[in-house]
């Protein structure tokens, strides 16, 4: 099937799921789709190494408090009673949050209902922008979601029993791997819906990032994402990992370097030159960044922010990946922390499972299996 007119739907303001909406689409593309992304302007400088035939409509996204959250931490504790307690206070919105969001999902749904009416697509890929679950979409049109089952699909599967909404319906492409995630057979042969399509990796970055000429080694790489606090996270490290460590960090927002001497700064973006030069990640434990570190066969030290990353942290440390740290950042000491850098860069055991993992990944192409799926007839 060619000529298939694709619209993409993703939740734009979050760097990791436009990354990999991006993936596909090139794919897609590749394949002589013709290919359509709503977005909004908050990572407009990667739109410009998009092939130029990829059109952009502009969109609107809730504000990023809203559409970054995934669920506070009130718990670090594993246990039924700590589940349900964490759950309820990802669902324990004021009703001021409560009418920004009814407010925004609403200019949202229009805005999408119009963009559909307008090209008309036959297939609709949605990435965490559930904008067509108050729409009536047309049966001709299929629908696809990208979402990974590991994070906060697992945590709510585990306490409801039920998969999220709107997982529970069309077709979904998971961006990773079954052995990674912690999926037995029992759940894919109960869930026809869900494809194992493996890493969707944009090669964009490539394109966007010049390469830097200073390639010297680095011990610890301070790598969050969009979706954390940054801002305070990583000052306080650089405050306080030893000094007789190297230090680079890969942000989207300024910090504070303070004093230090041995603190390295690269253009935020792509992961791949930084984990080359790095021994250890410390993260929030976003798909993306943990994706790419087990690729790179580099052990990490994840500091959760939501209750999707301490998901996911909890996965990585109980695969000997890396490690998690299941406390606030205002009850880490010093000490604990040097230790735990100490304990992962010496650990024989995290290297021969990240070489396994790495192995797991690099057997599938993700954007490939994904459009196999999304083109059948």
């Amino acid at each position: 099937m060619t000529g298939t007119r694709v619209l993409f739907l993703p939740l734009s303001n979050v760097l990791g799921h436009l990354a990999r909406t991006f993936a596909l689409a090139e794919k897609l593309f590749e394949y002589n789709a013709e290919v359509h992304i709503a977005a909004c302007d908050h990572y407009n400088t990667l739109f410009h190494v998009l092939p130029e035939e990829i059109v952009i409509h502009p969109s609107i996204e809730m504000p990023p408090d809203s559409s970054r959250s995934f669920g506070k931490i009130v718990s670090f504790e594993e246990g039924e009673e700590h589940d349900i307690r964490n759950l309820n206070s990802a669902n324990d919105l004021s009703s001021e949050e409560m009418q920004i969001r009814v407010d925004f999902l609403r200019k949202m749904v229009e805005q999408d209902e119009a963009l559909i009416q307008k090209l008309k697509p036959d297939v609709i890929i949605t990435d965490y922008r559930y904008t067509i679950l108050n729409m009536n979409i047309t049966e001709n049109v299929r629908v696809f979601h990208i979402s990974n089952f590991l994070g906060f699909p697992s945590f709510y599967n585990r306490v409801r029993g039920q998969l999220f909404l709107p997982l529970n319906q069309d077709t979904v492409l998971v961006p990773g791997i079954a052995s990674l995630e912690e999926v037995e057979q029992e759940f894919s042969s109960q869930n026809a819906n869900v494809h194992w399509c493996g890493h969707f990796n944009w090669k964009g970055w490539k394109r966007l990032k010049k390469e830097n000429s200073n390639q010297s080694k680095i011990d610890v790489f301070l790598s969050f994402g969009s979706t954390g606090n940054a801002q305070n996270l990583v000052p306080w490290l650089i405050e306080n990992i030893d000094l007789n460590y190297s230090l680079l960090t890969a942000m989207d927002t300024e910090h504070a370097q303070g004093d230090r001497e041995n603190v390295h700064s690269e253009q935020f973006g792509s992961l791949e030159q930084s984990l080359m030069r790095s021994r250890v990640v410390c993260c929030h434990g976003g798909h993306g960044t943990v994706m790419e570190s087990i690729l790179h066969e580099r052990p990490m030290i994840i500091f959760p922010n939501n209750l999707e990353q301490l998901e996911i942290g909890r996965r990585i440390e109980k695969l000997g990946l890396g490690v998690l740290i299941n406390k606030p950042q205002e009850e880490i000491t010093t000490d604990q922390l040097n230790k735990t850098i100490e304990d992962v860069l010496c650990n024989a055991y995290m290297k021969e499972k990240l070489a396994h993992y790495a192995r797991c990944i690099k057997a599938s192409d993700g954007t490939e299996n994904a459009v196999k799926i999304i083109l059948k007839k």
